[in-house]
């Protein structure tokens, strides 16, 4: 979305030399001939000059290679004797890269590198030549060399798409061999010869039939023209026969477990001949001890076979995270799947979420979860929102707003500023202090569906270190925002309430504008008040910052609570608590799986009177034999 540079008279005269810590783009813009057509092969060569060789363990620096930001060369590591060597990106097309041709359209190759400081690779690598060049007059054949095929066991149909790469001449294809291990199992559909024409495409549809194959496969295409001097062009056809196949859900939720709970998981095994051998089922990560599962063995095709799996509350859980089930099986290409697991244990409190970890301090090399993990970096000034996702975990490289995963589309807070947009992972980075005039602290996320426009919250905060070196009473004030409405008034902080968790007073989500789901821009704000002038110092750390909910007596769990079926009229009645002025989605599948899809049943449904609503599914066809619902809170 940036805005094009107009005109430019004359090539520009310098360039960047080299990428550097964190500056590792090289970008290179131009305008194409028009003797270049869509199917020109084009590849980009380019060299690297010097390399940071200051007595690093492993000399080396990393570099990818973009088409108006398309992916056309994976990393090449240099190392001191890879200098002066002229790198080639593999061939390419303007159809690949959705380049064009003729005035007006900013093409442009990118070189990114890849820094190997960290792990003793060297901050720097020069670059002092790079080019495009063009096939022109090409006659030939252009294919996907490779092509990794998504085998179930079944017979089945794909496409080939076989291009001609000349813009003048017509490109007949007299013949298509198969050969390899698995040719046999292979045949050409299309019917041979055909003429394409120049510049064209065409489809060419083949089949596999898997019977009595098993594992890998392995065969080429050997394509070749009516004319001679046209080279072959050679498709590399592999593959994994998803045979047996393990099918699990995405999640279990216990719920609010206070004592020892069971629920059901079931396995499925989608393939169509082998039996499925659930190796092991393990779990990993915070609180795994607090959970075991039953193994059911060995599951024929097409059936399915159940575990239990057993929550036994631990003593002292934390209650922030929880760990994943891991199904280990002979399935040949997931051998392993990951089941969520969830559980909301009964405490003073709901932890939503977390940036960094009360008393916690400022640790280093945490990883790059964020959240509870969270890096804080150096402030870097005053920054307005809404501020930039994915800054690097760098000192003065980070800004006021931290952002959780999530759709960022809607303003809450009465301003004009421009959302984000979707976060596709938790920042890894943030602020980790007020200093002079730079007094706002932000975090950023949506809310699940289970907190209720009633529900209890509270933020939670604590700071870690305050400039006490020059005034007559060291101390920084701060306040608290929620969406921008006031939710704590000032906590003065002095060297004595240094690691003390601070705590604003109860709220709920009426109270300050919020919404849960994706797409709203709900945020918290620590403001700093500076006391520098009045003796009080110029700075104050913050090492951890928390939404909690509280448990309601007066809330209803938000759950489904009856589904009756009526197989006469192929209909289900599903009850549900409700909040008044809500409206909810209704969604159903038959497949309760990570990879089934949810469909839409109605998307206005009104909460009705009282704490529970009662909406009737009447558009099921007849003969149909299992359904899930699911009901969301938009």
């Amino acid at each position: 979305d940036y805005e094009p540079d107009g005109t430019v008279a004359a090539n520009e005269i310098r360039a960047e030399r080299a990428f550097a810590g964190t500056d590792n783009s090289l970008r290179y813009h131009f305008n194409l001939p028009d003797d270049i057509g869509p199917t020109t092969p084009l590849t980009i060569l380019w060299d690297a000059n010097n390399l940071h060789t200051d007595g690093q363990d492993d000399p080396r620096y990393g570099v990818e290679v973009y088409f108006n930001g398309n992916l056309v060369a994976e990393e090449t590591i240099i190392h001191p004797e890879e200098l002066g060597a002229i790198n080639t990106t593999p061939v390419f097309t303007l159809a690949d890269v959705d380049g064009k041709t003729g005035e007006g359209f900013d093409n442009y190759v990118e070189l990114r590198g890849i820094n190997y400081n960290a792990e003793g690779g060297g901050n720097w690598m020069g670059v002092d030549h790079v080019s495009l060049e063009a096939e022109v007059d090409f006659e030939g054949i252009l294919v996907n060399a490779d092509v990794d095929l998504a085998l179930t066991g079944a017979v089945q149909t794909f496409a080939l798409e076989i291009t001609n790469a000349s813009q003048v001449n017509p490109l007949t294809i007299s013949q298509i061999e198969i050969t390899g291990d698995s040719a046999a199992k292979f045949s050409i559909v299309t019917a041979l010869p055909f003429t394409i024409d120049p510049s064209g495409q065409k489809t060419v549809e083949y089949t596999f039939d898997a019977m009595g194959a098993l594992g890998m496969i392995s065969a080429s295409f050997v394509i070749k023209s009516a004319d001679a001097e046209i080279e072959d062009a050679i498709v590399a056809l592999t593959g994994t026969i998803h045979d047996p196949k393990a099918v699990s859900i995405a999640e279990i939720d216990f719920g609010e477990a206070e004592t020892t709970t069971s629920l059901p998981l079931e396995i499925s095994n989608a393939g169509l001949s082998q039996n499925l051998v659930i190796e092991s089922i393990t779990f990993t990560g915070a609180n795994a001890g607090a959970f075991s599962a039953t193994n059911p063995g060995t599951i024929a095709a097409g059936a399915t076979g159940k575990s239990t799996v057993t929550f036994t509350p631990p003593a002292d859980p934390d209650r922030a995270i929880w760990p994943e089930l891991v199904i280990k099986s002979n399935d040949p290409v997931s051998p392993t799947i990951q089941v969520r697991l969830t559980v909301t244990v009964p405490s003073e409190g709901t932890l939503i979420w977390t940036v960094g970890l009360p008393g916690d301090g400022w640790p280093q090399n945490l990883g790059e979860g964020g959240g509870p993990e969270t890096i804080f970096v150096q402030e870097t000034g005053t920054n307005d929102l809404p501020g930039e996702p994915d800054n690097p975990a760098v000192d003065r490289q980070s800004d006021d707003d931290y952002y959780f995963a999530g759709v960022y589309t809607t303003i809450l807070d009465g301003g004009d500023y421009e959302p984000v947009g979707t976060v596709p992972t938790n920042e890894i980075g943030a602020e980790r202090a007020f200093a002079g005039s730079d007094n706002a602290l932000r975090y950023h996320f949506n809310l699940p569906g289970t907190i209720r426009p009633n529900t209890p919250l509270l933020v939670s905060w604590d700071a870690n270190n305050l400039d006490s070196g020059n005034g007559d009473d060291p101390r920084y004030g701060t306040e608290v925002y929620f969406n921008g409405s006031l939710i704590a008034e000032e906590t003065l902080i002095r060297p004595e309430q240094l690691g003390d968790i601070n705590t604003t007073p109860v709220f709920t989500l009426d109270d300050v504008n919020g919404e849960v789901g994706e797409g709203f821009d709900n945020y918290v704000e620590l403001r700093g008040i500076n006391y520098n002038g009045d003796g009080g110092g110029n700075w104050m750390g913050i090492d951890h910052v928390s939404l909690t909910a509280l448990p309601d007596e007066r809330s209803t769990p938000f759950q489904i609570l009856e589904l009756v079926p009526n197989l006469e009229a192929n209909s289900v009645t599903i009850t549900f608590t409700s909040t008044s002025g809500a409206t909810y989605l209704v969604q159903r599948t038959a497949l309760l799986a990570e990879n089934g899809v949810w469909e839409e049943v109605d998307d206005a449904v009104a909460a009705g009177d009282g704490d529970e609503t009662t909406y009737t599914d009447d558009t099921l066809g007849a003969g149909a034999t299992t359904l899930y619902y699911r009901i969301v809170q938009e």
